[in-house]
């Protein structure tokens, strides 16, 4: 056996590999972590993945279906439901 072949881990390499190993065994803590990381890219890009307020109305798109602009529709009142 040559020295490349003999990997040595310091003790708190090998506990971090354990803890990952146990980590991506478990389906629900995947999952979880995919939904948390999910959510936390969407409040970063909130500004992008959602560019209309709330609260603004745009009446010349009254209960427009959707489209390009407004991904959802508009309610009764033009504001998007996005």
């Amino acid at each position: 056996m040559s020295a490349v072949d003999v990997v040595t881990l310091s003790p708190r390499a090998r506990r971090r590999r354990i803890r990952r190993r146990r980590f991506l065994r478990r389906p629900a803590a995947v999952g979880s972590l995919v939904v948390v990381a999910a959510v936390v890219f969407v409040a970063v890009f909130a500004r992008w993945v959602a560019p209309y307020s709330p609260s603004e109305t745009d009446f010349d798109a009254i209960l427009s279906s959707p489209s390009r602009d407004h991904l959802l529709g508009t309610d009764d009142l033009g504001r998007d439901t996005f």
